[in-house]
């Protein structure tokens, strides 16, 4: 597989190529909220709800 992950954001704060590469590649680039969430369901974790990782993602920026 192979995954262009666009963000970080939607609208303004969006439309840039965060990471392109293999499901592996994306989960390991920890400003991508998809690379976050396949992490989780790979590991047959329940994943978080989107807002949860959001947050996680603002407070690493700030």
């Amino acid at each position: 597989d192979w995954l262009i992950d666009l963000g970080p954001e939607g609208g303004d704060r969006g439309g840039y190529i965060l990471v392109e590469g293999t499901p592996e590649t994306v989960m390991a680039t920890e400003r991508s909220y998809t690379g976050q969430f396949l992490k989780q369901v790979l590991a047959g974790k329940e994943a978080k709800q989107p807002a949860e990782i959001f947050e996680k993602m603002e407070a690493m920026a700030t």
